[in-house]
């Protein structure tokens, strides 16, 4: 099994992994990233934002909601919008935003190995499940691992089931409204404190 040493080997290529690697490597480290096969950019680039955000907007732009908005209602679009032309364009963009971060990574010199990462010990990774079994021995470690996809798999176009059992609603009621409940007292929390805090400062 090949190995390799490094200053600093990151596990995770989503935002934070990225920005890691980027700062120690522009301070001329050796610098690796490990994500698996189809996951670089992370969760954000692949199941979470910019494919939700992309699918909202290609609706809006198939549709012609997009231009009725700016020119009225007697602007038009597709009347007939396929999931097949919503998917195309979110794996479109999905695929480019991959490449913008790859070629940055590149760009400053960080070595990517896309796979699992599993610990031999406390500073050797071993890489598996990519194109080569590899090992990276690095000085420090950073885990940049810190969101989790949906607990079941799911592709664009699938159908979930959903319930609309009356008797349901009551038990959605109580969790929209514990969790507004939740939100408003660490607000508060948070601004008592921060006032007090303020108060209490000498500074003009």
């Amino acid at each position: 099994m090949r190995e390799s040493e490094y200053d600093l080997v990151v596990i995770g290529s989503g935002p934070a992994g990225q920005k890691g690697a980027i700062a120690a490597a522009k301070t001329r480290k050796r610098v690796a990233i490990i994500d698996r096969t189809v996951m670089l950019g992370g969760v954000s680039v692949h199941t979470g934002t910019i494919p939700s955000k992309t699918m909202r907007e290609a609706i809006f732009q198939l549709t012609g909601f997009a231009v009725k908005a700016l020119y009225g209602s007697e602007s038009r679009g597709c009347i007939q919008v396929s999931i097949d032309d919503v998917t195309s364009r979110v794996k479109a963009i999905v695929a480019r935003e991959t490449e913008v971060i790859r070629a940055q990574l590149r760009r400053n010199g960080v070595a990517v190995y896309q796979g699992r990462g599993r610990f031999v010990d406390p500073h050797t990774v071993e890489v598996e499940g990519g194109e080569e079994d590899v090992r990276l021995r690095g000085e420090h470690i950073l885990i940049a691992w810190g969101t989790h996809q949906m607990a079941g798999p799911y592709s664009l176009g699938e159908s979930i089931p959903i319930s609309l059992d009356p008797g349901m609603l009551p038990q959605y009621a109580v969790r929209t409204v514990l969790r507004m409940a939740a939100a408003m007292v660490l607000s508060l929390v948070f601004t008592l404190t921060y006032a007090t805090l303020a108060a209490k400062s000498r500074r003009d």
